[in-house]
């Protein structure tokens, strides 16, 4: 087998259990990692859980659920939405892209608390925010940045945009 051919097998048989060992993340063997990072140094993490891609008619592919963990990895200390089935109705997305910030955000609510995970990025001025942020009642906002960069999948702008609410 010619070189370059054995390479190109090896990264797409063996990075990605590299990748996969290293990562922080909630999310299972078997469940796509939409976003994950280490919160700070307190050693939780933040992700966004799904399940399998589902084709669509038109040759797309579709989430079937979502879930949002947050704790340390050998424990997760919130988790929503239980139960996952239905759970994309739970869930906006919102994509900005202007001349003032960029942003790919998901956004969910429980009965008091609104957070909003995903990243920020104001233009032109090289600062940037990667985490979540919990908005509470008589707007308390606690910002949770990530440790270094997230793990973003590559799809993750798509969710977001299958998620926005339809105007």
């Amino acid at each position: 087998m010619p070189l370059p051919l054995r390479l190109l097998m090896f990264l797409v048989l063996w990075v990605p259990c590299f990748v996969w060992a290293e990562s922080p993340t909630h999310c299972k063997r078997g469940e796509l990692t939409y976003f994950s990072c280490q919160i700070g140094s307190l050693g939780k993490v933040a992700s966004i859980c799904s399940g399998s891609l589902r084709s669509t008619n038109d040759g797309g592919d579709q989430t079937t659920w979502l879930q949002y963990r947050f704790g340390r990895l050998d424990s997760t200390e919130f988790a929503f939405p239980t139960p996952i089935k239905g759970s994309l109705s739970k869930f906006r997305g919102e994509h900005h892209q202007g001349q003032t910030v960029n942003s790919s955000t998901v956004i969910f609510r429980t009965a008091t608390t609104e957070y909003t995970v995903g990243t920020i990025h104001p233009v032109g001025t090289g600062a940037a925010f990667d985490g979540v942020i919990v908005s509470r009642p008589q707007n308390e906002l606690l910002w949770l940045p990530c440790t270094g960069r997230p793990i973003i999948f590559s799809a993750f702008s798509k969710l977001v945009e299958s998620l926005e609410p339809v105007p």
